[in-house]
């Protein structure tokens, strides 16, 4: 693959995880985000970080449900690639995007983790 394919191919997965909700540059910003890393900042309670595990729990859940719909998808750019030579691509764009999302859940299942774990230390420092 030329260098030319691999920076369209780049370009096209970024513009998917964009369209798709499933990446937001930093500097896009959000009152929401800049909310949850205020809370972040300032959890000490057992409570606290229970809510943030919880958080980052459902956010694991939502990338397993984006990796659902992205092998799906896969499997009918599979089926169709037997037609149309062009849908090799795509099948690895959806490839790419589910990869992405199983990182992201288990990066969100590791935070939950980590949160859960302060809630009990935080509990029994009181």
């Amino acid at each position: 693959m030329n260098a030319k394919n691999t920076l369209k191919n780049a370009t096209i997965t970024l513009a998917s995880l964009l369209v798709l909700g499933a990446w937001q540059p930093s500097w896009a910003g959000g009152t929401a985000d800049s909310k949850k890393d205020t809370a972040i900042e300032n959890a000490s309670t057992p409570a606290q970080h229970e809510a943030l595990a919880a958080n980052f729990r459902a956010k694991a859940a939502e990338a397993r449900e984006v990796v659902k719909r992205h092998e799906a998808m896969k499997q009918s750019y599979d089926v169709l690639r037997r037609k149309e030579s062009v849908a090799v691509h795509m099948a690895q764009h959806c490839d790419a995007l589910l990869k992405a999302a199983q990182t992201e859940a288990t990066e969100y299942d590791a935070l939950a983790a980590g949160h859960a774990e302060m809630a009990k230390k935080a509990a029994g420092a009181k």
